[in-house]
Order: structure tokens, then sequence, then C-alpha cells
């Protein structure tokens, strides 16, 4: 049985137990975990991101440059207020440092996922942060996980059907001035014909990031090239100037 938009009450406000039952996605910089959470004869499904601790990766592999550069940008334009020595290490990417940057990613993300939520936004619910990330809604059923967009076949009109919605999902993200910054098939879960967003780490505020408008245009333009090679008719120039026109 698939899970609503929201999750039960007592999942936030109840006395539970938590039982990581295995691993939906591992990365190099996160990992995403299936847990159940139980309290008394209730239970229901939760995913645990973690954003991994440098000392503790297994993978040492270098981020890709594209990628290091959007996260190093996303957190050189980021609001927060650090101690004299977090800020220092922070500046000189020492390894204290790079761990302190992650836990901004970490904290970022689950205060974008939060805001947008309570927008309406088809994301996962944020349920509670954790020492290392947080736990969110699981989306899908008891059987498996809802697939990424990139690994589902659309045909004609059911890749209309979803871009259209899409596009509605980033009308939602303008209006609430906030870019996603790596709006791809594969930060998208489909179920049931309806699609949500997942993975902002690299979130950006549109109006206050000096790249806010590029990075929009950039994400339109994934979202219009994938759709395109599907059938659908779209212009990510003139999607863009219609967000931007807001």
């Amino acid at each position: 049985m698939p899970q609503t938009r929201a999750v039960p009450n007592w999942v936030i406000t109840d006395f539970y137990e938590d039982e990581e039952l295995g691993t939906l996605r591992a990365g190099k910089e996160a990992g995403c975990f299936l847990v159940r959470r139980q309290s008394g004869d209730r239970w229901c499904l939760l995913v645990r991101k973690d954003y991994r601790r440098r000392s503790d990766r297994e993978v040492k592999s270098p981020i890709a440059a594209d990628e290091r550069g959007v996260r190093r940008d996303s957190y050189q334009h980021s609001v927060v207020i650090l101690d004299a020595r977090s800020r220092r290490a922070a500046a000189k990417r020492t390894a204290y440092g790079k761990e302190v940057i992650e836990a901004i990613w970490a904290g970022r993300e689950f205060g974008f996922l939060r805001r947008l939520w309570e927008a309406g936004a088809s994301v996962p619910y944020p349920v509670q942060e954790t020492d290392h990330g947080f736990l969110m809604q699981y989306v899908g059923t008891l059987g498996s996980a809802a697939p990424r967009l990139a690994d589902v076949r659309l045909d004609a009109d059911q890749a209309q059907e979803v871009f259209d919605k899409l596009v509605d999902e980033l009308r939602l993200l303008v209006r609430e001035g906030v870019v996603h910054g790596d709006f791809s098939a594969y930060n998208v879960l489909l179920q049931h014909g309806r699609p949500w967003i997942i993975d902002m780490p690299q979130a950006v505020e549109l109006d206050v990031h000096p790249n806010g408008p590029e990075l929009l245009r950039r994400d339109v333009e994934s979202l219009c090239a994938y759709f395109s090679r599907r059938g659908v008719d779209c212009d990510a120039e003139v999607l863009t100037s219609d967000l931007l026109g807001r």
C-alpha cells in the first residue's frame, strides 16, 4: 500500500523504536537507509539519509568537478553562524572544515525540504534531524521503493502528464524562491504517476544566490532535454523566461 503525502502524527510525537532494514542507496557523499519505526502495534517505513564524515568514508574518489563547484558555491552563499574555529577550518578546507561544510549541507537540505513540504510541494516529509543527516518520509510501497524517473519507461501521453506535473512543481519552487540546483530524472521519484522531488543538498535561494537564475535555467534545460527525447514539445528558454517572469 502506498504512503500518503504526510506521515502519521505518532511518528513524531510518541515513543518509538527504529530498526534499520537495509540500504536504499549508497554514495560517496551520503547514503540512504530504510528504517522501520515502531510504536506499540503501529509502525511505518522511513528513510534515513546520512552524510558521511570524511574520516568514515570507504570510497576515496573525489567529487566530480561540476558537483564540487555547485556545492562550494552553495556553501559560500549560505546564511550560517559558525564559531571562529569552524569558520577558519571551513575557509581552509581542512578535514574538520569539510565536515563542518557537510553538516551545513545536511541542515540546509532538511530546512529546504520542510519549507517546500509546508508550501505543498511533492517532496518527502522531513521527519527529524539526526547527528549526521535526517529522517524523512519513505516514498514507495511495502514491496519496493518508488523508482527514479530515469529508470521508468513512459509512453508519449504519460511523459506529457509527468512533464506538466513537474513544471507545476518548478512553479511552486520558484514561488517559494528556491532553486533545486540538480533537477534531473535521477532526482525525481515516480509513484503511481506522481513525481516526487528528492536530493536537495545543493538547493539555493533564487533571489539571494548570485547564480540563482542561471541555476534555474540549467534545471529547466535538464528537464526539457529529458522530456524532449520522449516526445514532449517543450522550449527551455521560453519556460525559463515564464518562470522568471513570476
